[in-house]
């Protein structure tokens, strides 16, 4: 863990990532740097984090600032979700692959402002199945969204995914979860299509 604050005032990524990093760990991360503002990427990835560490982060001045978040591989569920929509904040980028997010917790982060602004988001091999897909048609607000990566989900048939109105959007599947026959958008399909791994098909 950084032993200064002054250093990291002068941060912008601040990476953390694959460190075996726990709650108490992170909580001290964060009070160290908590008045930092320069802070825009955080990479947390690949460590063991619960929601602790989240509630520790909406204590910082730079979480509302960030850009880019990336929590892959850390347990910690459909309870992160909550805390990360209470803070105030509009990333670019958000990685929260295999978290552990179940239905409600997707559904609460696809229906939060937190995702209004997001250009990147990857929420592959979560535990999302057909019930938490039919947010997909409910009117999610994204205006900048052209990457989603849902692999390794078990969705169900493409009826879920059909009502879809962002644009441009790029949907990352695997065909193996979904085994679809055909993907009918009935909706003007210019800048969006469905990506299959080529030995998948």
């Amino acid at each position: 863990i950084l032993a200064s604050s002054r250093v990291m005032k002068t941060l912008k990524p601040l990476s953390q990532a694959r460190v075996s990093l726990q709650d108490e760990g992170a909580r001290m991360l964060f009070e160290i740097g908590k008045s930092a503002e320069s802070i825009r990427r955080l990479d947390l990835s690949e460590n063991d984090l619960t929601v602790e560490a989240i509630r520790a982060l909406r204590a910082t001045k730079f979480a509302k600032r960030l850009e880019r978040l990336e929590l892959a591989r850390n347990p910690v569920g459909d309870a992160v979700v909550s805390e990360l929509t209470k803070i105030p904040m509009y990333p670019r980028w958000l990685e929260l692959e295999r978290t552990g997010m179940k239905d409600a917790g997707i559904k609460t982060l696809l229906n939060s402002q937190m995702v209004r602004l997001v250009e990147h988001l990857d929420l592959k091999s979560n535990e999302w199945t057909h019930e938490g897909a039919k947010v997909l048609g409910s009117g999610v607000e994204v205006e900048r969204l052209h990457s989603f990566d849902l692999r390794r989900n078990a969705l169900g048939p493409p009826d879920n995914l059909v009502k879809m109105a962002w644009s441009p959007l790029v949907l990352h599947v695997h065909r193996p979860r979904l085994s679809f026959d055909r993907i009918d958008f009935g909706i003007e399909t210019t800048n969006r299509r469905l990506e299959i791994d080529p030995e998948d098909m």
